[in-house]
């Protein structure tokens, strides 16, 4: 009886222990830290993360053209000095009524950036600011879809709000998407290989700066608003801090094989296209014609988050 009792635990013993290591092996798949770079044509890319899971299909969302999906509004006198602008902790509130006339704010929208632009007067022969003048207040939303991000040139709406809440300019791309299917996508170690060859959607930044990938999330991709687009595709989205020091987003197409161009674009640190006399994107400076400002000024933004 001892002998028997004695095999009978060791048996369960090893069972157990097998089982254990399946478990903690499984788990491991899904927090496995991945360390590599590569040499590619957008420069180094260095990978250094757990990597996230990797689900086989993913709901597909098919666009449905609808008004309002595209706004582009500028009022007449983009930049002027205005000292009755919305706080930042009322703009939000603000830019919601300004979108009343626009559809409202659509569901999926997360505040991005709440921020007062300014002209700044400044010392040429220092460089040292000496005063400032409140021009605007920047609200910025972006996209989410089933809590997945949407990336690229839509996916995003961005305000600038004068005197008392007035809407000074509007650029909405947010198209509205129905579900359609799913689709099967690729595994985060197939997307490796293909950032590792290059093969990337969206922008190349304007310097020949090194990429540290910290993190790597699935999400979906919506093109600006002058481009036709069927569906908003998954991709495989790798952030991370640039050499510069500047936050910096690579796509990769999660579907093994489609119609979809990979030329790249510079992209702006805000999503906001560039017109005549407009405020500039992030981390720039507009000069402005004597007459409509002090001497020696530039106008500074907030950083989109």
């Amino acid at each position: 009886m001892n002998k028997n009792y004695m095999l009978g635990a060791m048996i369960f013993l090893i069972i157990g222990i097998s089982v254990a290591f399946f478990i903690q092996s499984a788990g491991s798949q899904t927090e496995e830290h991945f360390s590599a770079s590569y040499d590619t044509q957008f420069g180094t890319v260095s990978i250094n993360t757990k990597l996230p899971e990797s689900p086989s299909i993913i709901t597909m969302y098919r666009v449905i053209p609808s008004k309002n999906d595209m706004v582009e509004y500028f009022a007449n006198k983009l930049i002027a000095v205005r000292y009755n602008l919305s706080s930042e902790a009322d703009a939000p509130d603000a830019a919601e009524k300004a979108l009343i006339p626009y559809g409202g704010l659509p569901d999926g929208a997360k505040l991005a950036l709440v921020k007062t632009g300014y002209i700044e007067g400044y010392n040429s022969e220092t460089g040292e600011v000496t005063e400032k003048f409140p021009i605007e207040t920047n609200v910025q939303y972006n996209r989410f879809i089933d809590g997945k991000p949407v990336v690229g040139d839509g996916g995003s709406i961005y305000i600038d709000l004068g005197d008392y809440g007035e809407l000074i300019t509007l650029y909405k791309v947010w198209r509205t998407v129905s579900p359609d299917g799913t689709a099967q996508i690729i595994p985060v170690s197939a997307a490796i290989e293909k950032l590792g060859r290059g093969e990337l959607l969206g922008h190349k930044p304007k310097c020949a700066c090194q990429l540290n990938v910290d993190k790597i999330s699935l999400g979906y991709y919506e093109k600006d608003l002058d481009e036709p687009q069927e569906f908003l595709e998954p991709v495989w989205i790798f952030s991370g801090n640039l050499s510069s020091g500047d936050s910096w987003n690579y796509y990769v197409y999660a579907r093994e094989s489609v119609n979809i161009s990979t030329t790249t674009v510079p992209e702006p640190v805000q999503r906001k296209p560039i017109v005549p006399m407009r405020p500039p994107p992030n981390n720039s400076s507009l000069e402005i014609p004597v007459n409509d400002k002090p001497v020696n000024t530039t106008i500074t933004h907030g950083n989109l988050s």
